[in-house]
């Protein structure tokens, strides 16, 4: 992805700078640190992270604006540990982003089909 290519190059550039290689993965471990701290759904625990989103107890507990931001965050942080050099896949991710994206969609379009129910009665 461009984001992925725009980072290899961030970290390309950071090395010849004089900025150690094996720093870079420390870097990517804040940032993907901080994210988690706000979106936790963002770190990969297993199929359990879709489960807490898709199977959520109360139908509101994730607003569609909130699950595009959790989208949003794992793609960032992706690129982020790809690119400077920490361990992990492509596969579950795309998987969750869709899996997030998916259901963000049904959210906003069940709230369309309640307000169009509403000003037709």
């Amino acid at each position: 992805s461009w984001l992925t290519e725009t980072l290899s190059r961030l970290s390309i550039a950071l090395e010849n700078w004089g900025i150690p290689g094996n720093i870079l993965p420390i870097v990517a471990s804040i940032g993907l640190g901080i994210t988690a701290r706000y979106y936790p759904e963002v770190m990969y625990q297993g199929f359990i992270n879709f489960d807490r989103i898709l199977e959520a107890p109360e139908p509101n507990t994730y607003s569609a604006s909130l699950l595009v931001q959790i989208a949003l965050a794992k793609v960032a942080m992706t690129a982020l540990a790809r690119a400077f050099g920490l361990q992990g896949g492509i596969y579950a991710p795309s998987l969750f982003v869709g899996a997030v994206s998916g259901d963000a969609q049904i959210i906003r379009h069940s709230k369309i089909q309640s307000a169009k129910a509403l000003a037709v009665k």
